[in-house]
């Protein structure tokens, strides 16, 4: 409830878009996982499925606009109902949308949405900066461990991952640090030891200072 109304009372400046529409085809996913769960009275698979959603939104919290949380808010509140009936109507009220059902009791159990293009767009590009993290964050630990300080890194990515990458820059660096991302192909990349020739569709190449 804390994270849901920290995002909502909090004007977020910069938004980002993929980051927004990976969580809404998220919550599409998860109606359908947690629906499917509670059929088949798996309930704590379908708290874990509720657990690692709301994780995800915590770490993407300052890119999500007030509205999307606010649509968020309303399914999980309908999804924990079984679970935390005082906590779901809590999270539910967020939303407070006129023509909307004033508790989550009364509200009908959501139908998950079959996602459009941007939405799946959307989401391997958010995989991909994931993937690219996961690396970074291993590169960094070798690095550290060699006893290095770490100021900035640059990432070198075809174009079609550049174009993902780019716009999740500010994203990336929220979890990384300060960083670069370039295309393979850019004439006035920063490449000094030529990292950018190992770049593959998937894998972008690192260079660290």
């Amino acid at each position: 409830y804390k994270l849901f109304t920290e995002i909502v009372e909090t004007k977020q400046q910069n938004p980002n878009a993929l980051i927004e529409e990976c969580l809404l085809a998220a919550k599409e996913k998860l109606i359908e996982a947690v629906t499917i769960e509670i059929e088949e009275m798996r309930l704590n698979i379908a708290s874990s499925h509720l657990f690692t959603f709301v994780d995800k939104v915590s770490r993407y919290k300052q890119f999500v606009s007030a509205p999307t949380i606010k649509e968020i808010a309303e399914t999980v509140g309908l999804l924990i109902l079984p679970f935390t009936p005082h906590l779901a109507e809590e999270i539910y009220s967020l939303q407070k949308g006129k023509g909307k059902q004033q508790f989550a009791s009364f509200a009908e159990w959501p139908k998950a949405k079959k996602l459009n293009k941007n939405q799946e767009e959307a989401i391997r590009a958010v995989n991909l900066m994931e993937q690219v993290e996961r690396d970074a964050e291993n590169l960094f630990n070798i690095m550290r461990r060699k006893g290095k300080q770490i100021k900035k890194a640059y990432i070198y990515a075809i174009d079609e991952d550049f174009k993902q990458l780019k716009q999740l820059e500010e994203v990336m660096a929220s979890h990384l640090g300060e960083l670069k991302i370039f295309s393979v192909v850019d004439k006035k990349k920063i490449d000094p030891l030529g990292r950018a020739e190992k770049a593959k569709p998937g894998k972008p190449a690192f260079y660290m200072e």
